[in-house]
């Protein structure tokens, strides 16, 4: 669901927010694992 919700919004972004959402997410799964 997340990662869904994620890519959808990666795709409406375009290139401006990739890569801090990128960076972001990693971050988040980061702390979870």
């Amino acid at each position: 669901m997340g990662r869904f919700f994620l890519c959808y919004n990666l795709r409406q972004a375009k290139d401006v927010c990739i890569r801090p959402l990128l960076h972001f997410w990693v971050a988040v799964e980061s702390r979870k694992a």
